[in-house]
Parts: structure tokens; sequence; C-alpha cells
């Protein structure tokens, strides 16, 4: 089979049948796909094997009227090429009827394209309550709502792949775009729940920030620029997003003109704004500390809430307790009685007796309240990996890789494991202190001193 290219002015696609990255028995859903991105990323889905279905309203950029000629005519390009493909006309806002034409005609929905969107800007003074509603009704809570749909059909098959569109208005601000703005950062927000809610169901969210030659694009851009950033360009960093070999999740990427890179958000170290417990925190401290609070020359850029607030906790130890140390201070001398525990945990099987001693402790509330696969990655002589199953049955544990992924590993040195799990060490000492890595999702670790406490 040869290769068909399709140009104009707002795509450019090209179809392969020997290509190895495909999508063969995979349906994916795209919306606002009657022109532009959406169109662009219906043809090359199509055209690697994944069935489309074609979303389009039909109405005009700023979100009045509808007719079903502009999904009907990507369905027939996809066709003539030798696609499947078939036309949905309802609104973003009826998720779940858009998700149905995918069920009705393919029993399955493995892919979800959120990329329907509209404009009506005006400057923050004059959009009107309907401007507002309307850009967020098709940008955030359209994508919501076909999010929600989809979600239990993704559930089932523990296989998911959502891209919310996002765009550089949201996240660095547009004049004129307060109501574009807004609903495009939210799906930001939207974009890295999803992410973490889906985790446990392989179910991936990431966001794309495009910017392409489109409908909404034609009067602002000039000419030779809308040809530089034809759509067709960015959806294959869409589409690899939606594949099976990409495990990335939570992402937010900006592809464009045939160049794509990755965001992360930074934060500056900051400033502790009191030198001892319980004082008071005056105006006059934060200005004198504000060039401290603003300075990025050394940014920290957390991955989670639990990033971010263990790392800022850690700071203000540092500075109020243990001024001018990086690590925690060192435990107060052990008594007799406890040197004497610590010997005799010093054995090669020392890990392998505080799991047993864990085991008479399982139950099914705390396997219930924990839903969680733990790996301990276990450092130092007499170390290696066990794992802690507190999501199956009542709980078990062994030696080795689990069976299931891993929904969060610690690694931390034997010593320091011996001592979290027999009471000496709270785990977020241990992880401020730089003793406890976290590698996963870090709240379900939280979940592990209800059994800790009930070892001690």
């Amino acid at each position: 089979m040869g290769i068909a290219t399709h140009k104009n002015l707002h795509t450019t696609v090209v179809s392969q049948s020997d290509n190895s990255v495909r999508f063969d028995d995979r349906v994916a859903i795209v919306t606002g796909a009657g022109s532009g991105l959406g169109r662009a990323h219906a043809l090359l889905f199509a055209s690697r094997g994944a069935k489309v279905v074609v979303n389009d309203l039909g109405g005009s950029t700023k979100g009045e009227g509808g007719s079903a000629s502009a999904a009907d005519s990507v369905v027939e390009e996809i066709k003539a090429l030798g696609g499947i493909a078939v036309a949905s006309y309802d609104s973003v806002e009826a998720g779940d009827k858009v998700v149905d034409v995918a069920m009705q005609n393919f029993g399955r929905i493995d892919i979800l394209i959120n990329n329907a969107g509209i404009l009506r800007d005006k400057t923050v003074t004059r959009i009107s309550d309907l401007d507002w509603d309307l850009v967020h009704r098709v940008h955030l809570r359209g994508s919501f709502l076909l999010s929600r749909a989809a979600w239990p059909h993704m559930k089932q098959a523990k296989y998911g792949r959502i891209v919310m569109t996002s765009s550089t208005s949201g996240i660095f601000g547009n004049f004129g775009q307060a109501n574009y703005g807004a609903a495009k950062l939210g799906l930001v927000g939207l974009s890295n729940t999803l992410a973490l809610e889906g985790a446990r169901s392989g179910i991936h969210c990431n966001a794309i920030v495009p910017t392409a030659a489109s409908r909404m694009t034609e009067d602002i851009l000039p000419p030779d620029m809308l040809s530089a950033m034809a759509p067709g360009l960015i959806s294959p960093v869409v589409a690899w997003l939606c594949h099976e070999d990409y495990t990335d999740t939570g992402n937010v990427v900006e592809a464009s003109a045939g160049w794509a890179g990755k965001y992360r958000w930074q934060r500056s170290r900051g400033a502790v704004l009191m030198d001892k417990p319980g004082e008071e925190v005056t105006m006059e401290r934060v200005a004198e500390r504000w060039g401290k609070v603003g300075n990025m020359e050394v940014p920290d850029h957390p991955a989670s809430h639990m990033e971010a607030t263990m790392a800022f906790l850690k700071q203000i130890e540092d500075h109020l307790v243990n001024p001018g140390k990086a690590e925690e201070p060192v435990d107060p001398v052990e008594t007799k009685a406890e040197a004497t525990e610590d010997a005799a945990l010093g054995s090669s099987d020392e890990i392998d007796n505080v799991f047993a001693t864990m085991e008479p402790l399982l139950d099914e509330s705390i396997v219930n309240s924990t839903q969680a696969v733990f790996m301990y990655d276990v450092t130092g002589e007499g170390g290696g990996k066990w794992f802690l199953d507190l999501k199956n049955g009542a709980g078990s544990w062994g030696k080795g890789e689990p069976a299931t992924k891993a929904d969060c590993t610690l690694t931390l040195a034997k010593e320091d494991f011996i001592k979290m799990f027999t009471g000496k060490l709270k785990p977020a000492t241990a992880f401020m202190g730089g003793k406890l890595k976290l590698k996963g999702d870090m709240g379900k670790a939280i979940a592990l001193e209800k059994l800790m406490n009930k070892m001690k």
C-alpha cells in the first residue's frame, strides 16, 4: 500500500498502512472534529487503524447554529481512504449521547479527545454572562461531561486515554480572553485530577497545549504563519499521548509547527516568615523577606500536592528546629532495652520479622480503607524488595515483586524501615528528612500510619 497525503490550509495528514505505531481495534471519540485540529486528529487516528466517532455540532466559532455537514464531510473523507468512522452531531454537553454513538456502533471507547471549542473574545468589562457561560459550557463543562460519560466504560476495560485541549491563553493569559483563558486552565486542573483518579484503572489523562491554524485563528494569524502551523503537525503528538505504549499521565504538553515541549510547575524555595514556633507573622516580616519569597534562581518543582506540602514543611522544620542542617536531628540516645531490641532485629531475617509481626494485624477493614499495593525497596546490607498487598483479600506480604503493579514504592535504608514500623520514626519525618523516598500515589502512603500505629 502506498502513502496518501492530503493538504490544505488547515491540515496535513499522512496515512500509511505499515506504520508500527497503530491503533488497530481501538475506538476514539474526537470532539470538534469537523474542521481544524479535530479533523486532523480524526484523520490521523483513522489512518492508523482506529475506529473514529467524528463529533461536531456544526455551529459557528461563537457557538451559534448547527449543521450535520461538518461531521459528515470528515466521515466521508475517512471512509474514502479505507477507514472506519461514524458521525455524532450532539453538543459536547450531551456527553452521554456522544459516548452512546461509540458504544452502539463499536461496543467500546478507548480514546477521548476533548477538542471542541468556541470563542467569544471581549475585554473583561464587556464580557456578558452569556459570553462567559457559553465558553465554559463548551470547553470545561463539555470536557467534564464527556469524560464522565466515557469513564465507566474505560474503567470496566481497565484502559483509557483522555486528552484535554488547553491553551497558552490559559497558562499565560491573553488580552480579551478572560472567559477562554479561565476555561482552558481549568482543563489542566481537570486533567491532573482525572490522571490521579484513573491511574488504578489504567486510565491516563494528559493535556495538550496546541497553537495551530484553525477557524478560530485564521482571522488572527497572517497567512505565512497559518501555513506553518498546520493542525496535522500537532496531531501526531496528540495521538502519541493516546497510544498504549505512552504510559505517562498528568502531563501538560505544548505542540506547534513541528515542535513539542512539556510543562511543569515551578515554585521558589520561598522564605519562612517566623523565627520561632508560635511567633506571629507580621506584614513587616513579609516585606522584609519578600525578595527571598520571589527568588526563582534555584526553584523547586513539586510533582504533587504531597510533595509541595512536604517541601515547605521541611523548610519550616529546618528553620525553626534544626537551622543550618539539611537532615533531621539525631534521635535521642536509645535506652538499653531499645538497643537490645535493635540488636535482635539485626539478623538477616529482620525485615521478614517485621512483616511477620504485622501479618496478624491485617484485616478487611485495613484493606478496604487502604486499597493499595506497596513496594518496599530497602537499601543497604540485608535489604532487598518486599511488597505489602492491602488491596486484595485480607492483605498479604512477601519478598520480591508484587503480582500486580505497586501503587506506591517506598525506598529507604534498612534501619529506617525498622524504625518506621516500630514507631520510632514517623513517615512524615523520614520523608522530610530525606530518609524516605516515595514514588507513585503518595496519598496512599499516609494510610500506612493506621497499620503502624497498631504495631506500636
